[in-house]
């Protein structure tokens, strides 16, 4: 099947207006304060852990956490939600942190016990549902016998960190079930009571709640709905790591700082090169990969000074993303002339702006004006037989790759800077399309080739 010319101009002049841009802001935050009263004792393997009554310090570092680096937009938002946290000293209002898995959302968590007043801190306590799942009884208790929870609750001094669940993967109906109830739980944690089992009755929960999570704040407030309750909760929003390619080398070099005294190494630095290739891997393992790169490489390093003692402490590219028996990644991007070639201005972004964006006017021109006929128009059955099934059979194989000569991005950017120059407001994007925008751009454009 194929459409008019007209329409199929129609279409892609929406598509090409179809995107949208973000301001920035900016923010400092001090260096963090130490925590100073927390101890910690495994309960059943893990579950939790608890204050035994002694105090002892858990941080003696005081520098921020590594996840707090950098200067980039959503870092600087990030370290602000944390201040106003901490400046409200008599506020015992939840907060839940959100992230993708590797985001460092439980290196923040810690990060705000420790900047949390001391009457908050008499006692920290931990939780991790994903380990917590098979002492479900012991956190939870039973009809026989009251639960960690139970001993808890009024201990409005104290502070629980709650891990939510890494995984989604179960392996019965009962392990789906009892995640089920430690998720309500953790829910209802957040709104500051609880179910006891025990007594059958919900109780207050008086300790401060600090949780990470997963999931989205609406997920919460949909578990909250059933129970009639509506809690005040500070969600804090923590990019994933892909994301932040602008701050990686400050989060990679606070990371060193943190490690090299394991490798009996100081003051290590980066090199301009182990930067670049740093910038160039994707990062889906978020800040547990960051950590295994800076150690692999610290380990190289170690081994150099131990053979050639004046070795410089500085952290190379050939030390980055190769394993301790020696094997190296080959990264193209390491090739000069390559590098060059596609660091080039002119590969993507003057070619999208100078030489692919007209020739896409000039070909929707000579769809509109031209014959409406695939028998008379030969631009017609390039663009409906050749131009979109291709997209679709090269997706498989190469990816987004077109992408990176797509005349409606090119297009989109440029109604941004008209728009931006006339004075309009660009809007954020609707909360429907964020979360249904992809399936909805894909099935629009199975329509249209159907």
């Amino acid at each position: 099947m194929f459409l008019p010319s007209r329409v199929t101009l129609s279409w892609s002049i929406l598509i090409s207006f179809w995107m949208g841009g973000r301001p920035a802001t900016s923010f400092v935050v001090p260096a963090a304060k130490t925590l100073e009263k927390s101890t910690a004792i495994k309960l059943h393997g893990a579950a939790s852990s608890s204050s035994s009554g002694s105090s002892s310090s858990s941080n003696n570092n005081p520098t921020q956490a590594a996840t707090l680096e950098g200067s980039s937009a959503r870092v600087i938002r990030l370290r602000k939600q944390l201040q106003s946290i901490w400046e409200e000293q008599n506020d015992k209002c939840p907060v839940l942190l959100s992230g993708s898995r590797g985001s460092g959302k439980e290196e923040l968590a810690d990060e705000i016990v420790s900047n949390l007043p001391a009457w908050q801190t008499v006692e920290v306590h931990k939780l991790r549902l994903d380990e917590g799942m098979d002492y479900t009884d012991t956190i939870l208790g039973t009809l026989n016998h009251p639960g960690l929870l139970d001993d808890l609750a009024d201990r409005e001094n104290a502070t629980v960190v709650v891990n939510g669940f890494m995984s989604e993967h179960v392996e019965s109906r009962d392990e789906l079930d009892r995640r089920d109830e430690l998720r309500r739980t953790y829910a209802r944690l957040l709104s500051g009571k609880f179910l006891s089992v025990h007594s059958n009755t919900t109780k207050p929960f008086l300790p401060r709640v600090i949780g990470t999570t997963r999931q989205t704040k609406e997920y919460f407030n949909e578990i909250l709905k059933e129970y009639d309750e509506a809690p005040r909760i500070t969600f804090v929003k923590v990019p994933s790591f892909e994301t932040r390619s602008a701050d990686i080398k400050d989060i990679a070099q606070s990371k060193v700082f943190e490690l090299e005294s394991q490798f009996d190494l100081q003051n290590v630095t980066l090199s301009k090169t182990s930067v670049r290739r740093l910038l160039d891997h994707s990062w889906l393992g978020g800040e547990d990969e960051l950590d295994e790169e800076m150690s692999k490489a610290l380990t190289l390093l170690k081994r150099e000074k131990r053979w050639i003692p004046f070795t410089s402490s500085v952290l190379e590219s050939r030390h980055m993303f190769k394993n301790t028996s020696g094997e190296v990644r080959i990264r193209l991007l390491e090739v000069p002339f390559v590098r060059q070639i596609l660091t080039s201005p002119w590969l993507f972004g003057k070619t999208l702006r100078y030489i692919v964006s007209p020739i896409f006017v000039l070909f929707l021109a000579v769809l509109f004006l031209g014959p409406q006929s695939r028998e008379e128009s030969a631009a017609l059955t390039v663009f409906w037989a050749g131009w979109w099934p291709g997209i679709m059979l090269v997706f498989p194989f190469l990816g987004r790759i077109w992408c990176s000569v797509c005349p409606f991005m090119a297009w989109g950017d440029i109604a941004q800077e008209l728009s931006v120059g006339l004075g309009v407001n660009l809007r954020k994007w609707p909360k429907w399309a964020e979360k249904h925008g992809n399936a909805f751009a894909f099935w629009l454009f199975f329509l249209i080739l159907m």
